[in-house]
Formats: structure tokens, sequence, C-alpha cells
């Protein structure tokens, strides 16, 4: 049963809240302890408040999961765990992350609670039109990244917040594009939006909000104090690519997250973030001077 419980919140899909920490690495206040333990604090409240909403999307979406070959194994679906007490877990994690947010920082609060809202939104209305659920998920991702930024005291750059968006749609768009291939006929019996998807539309979307990604993450990198921050486009390039190629040639693109179990989208990854960590708070005259010593 705890077991279940665990998974009803989603663990596995904590990863997206990895966003708040956004503010804290591009604003240069990573080594700054007081700004890492509110950053971590934000992040743990994110994770208690949209594990509540996975619960409480799941009791919602149960009927419908059941006719899918994988989600139809989820604890509410299968009948391990009632609808009541996973409503009741939900809940529960919701009021305690917006209590404990409040604690945190008012405005970090407020920014929770307006990502509360747009899921309040989502779960019965918004999934059920064509796009308008891809763009629900995207401005999801936006507010977390706003927040970690609230928490910081900082600027993010429009751009990184443009790359925010599109990153959760071009992942959104090859989710869809897998339960259209998996489900075929009866994808609108499980998402009544899936109807209007098709596999060439969704190809079209992923190819433009591909383009539309790296064009912003260039102009982010172009418009950067530090212009070695260019360095970092390859790992992008390659980053879409490979999710393509998962999506396309393997048909992992119905869990996102199965890149954290692909060992050349970790390695790009990490060698992105260790790039990106590196040219930053080496500096753009230290870059400089290192450069002519090696050249």
């Amino acid at each position: 049963m705890w077991r279940d419980a665990v998974s009803l919140i989603r663990p596995h899909q904590w990863y997206k809240n990895l966003i708040v920490f956004a503010g804290l690495i591009f604003s240069l206040t990573f080594f700054d302890l007081n700004n890492v333990l509110r950053a971590i604090a934000g992040f743990a409240i994110f994770c208690l408040a949209s594990g509540g909403v996975y619960a409480l999307n799941d009791v919602y979406d149960a009927p419908k999961d059941r006719l899918h070959p994988r989600k139809k194994t989820r604890p509410i679906a299968s009948g391990r765990i009632s609808a009541t007490a996973g409503i009741a877990l939900g809940l529960t994690c919701i009021f305690a992350a917006i209590l404990l947010g409040w604690r945190l920082q008012p405005s970090f609060d407020a920014t929770l609670i307006a990502y509360l809202l747009l899921q309040a939104l989502y779960i019965p209305v918004l999934k059920e039109h064509v796009f308008l659920d891809l763009f629900s998920i995207s401005f999801g991702l936006i507010l977390r990244a706003i927040a970690g930024v609230v928490l910081a005291g900082v600027f993010l750059s429009p751009w990184l917040l443009l790359c925010t968006f599109f990153l959760a749609l071009f992942l959104g768009l090859g989710k869809r594009r897998s339960e259209v291939r998996i489900l075929g006929d009866s994808a609108p019996e499980h998402r009544p939006s899936l109807k209007h998807y098709s596999e060439p539309l969704l190809n079209q979307s992923l190819t433009v909000v591909m383009s539309t990604i790296i064009l912003s993450y260039s102009m982010y990198t172009f418009f950067h104090p530090n212009q070695w921050m260019m360095l970092t486009i390859p790992f992008v390039l390659y980053g879409m690519f490979r999710y393509l190629f998962l999506e396309i040639e393997r048909g992992q693109g119905g869990e996102p997250e199965a890149i954290f179990r692909d060992l050349p989208s970790l390695i790009n990854l990490a060698l992105w973030g260790v790039t990106v960590v590196v040219v930053l708070y080496v500096g753009d005259e230290r870059m400089r001077g290192l450069w002519q010593a090696f050249a």
C-alpha cells in the first residue's frame, strides 16, 4: 500500500521541478548557500504540490486509464488504492505545499497557487482540447521557472523562459505522438483530444517546435553578456535530435523521463550542464584568457 501511495504521486516525474534551479544557476548565485537552500526548499515544495496534482489527476482519469495498455496498472486505475484515498492523499499534499510555500516566501507561494489553479483547469477542462492541453503543460513549467526566479530574487532572460515553454511543448508533442501510435483507433476513448491529433500533424508540429527551441536558445546565447555560452548550442541540438530518435525509432516518446535511462542523453545533458557552469562562473575575460593560452 505504501509503495502504491508513493507511486501515485509519481516521484519519477519530479525531474520537471528541477527547472526551479534555473534562476539560481543562470543568475550566478549558485554558490550562495542561502539561495541554494531556498531553491532546494522550493523544489521540494513543488514536488509535494505536483505529487498531489498527479494523485487527483489519476482519480479523475481512472476510467480512461483502464483503456491504456500501460496506465491501467496505475494504483487508482487498477483498484489497488481507492478513489477516496487518492483524493485524500492529493489534497493533503497540495495543502501542505501551500502552507510550506507561504512560510518560505509569500511571492513564491503566489506562483505556486497560480500553478495549482492552472492544474485545476487542466484536469477537467483544458486537457480535453487539442493543443490547449499541451500549452497548459508548458505554462506549468514556466510557472516553476518563475517560482525559482522569485526565490533567487533575480532576472531571468525572456529567451530562456521561451526555451522552457517550447521544450515542454516539444516533449508533450512527442508524448501525444506516442499515444496516437500505441492506442490507434481507441485513442479518443482514452483522451478525447487525441481524436484531433494525427501522426502527420504531430510530426510537423515537432519539427516546428524543435526549430523554435534551437532559435530561441541560440538567441539567448547571442544576447548573453558572456558569448562563450554559444559553445552550449551543439549540446541542445544533439539533445533534440536524440529525443526524436528515441520517439520515432524506438517508440519511447510516451515517457519523456526515458531520457534519463538513455546513456547518450545523460552524457549529453551532463556535458551541457558542466559547460554552462564553467562558462558562466569562469567568466568572459577568463575564458578569453584560456582560449589564448591554448590557441
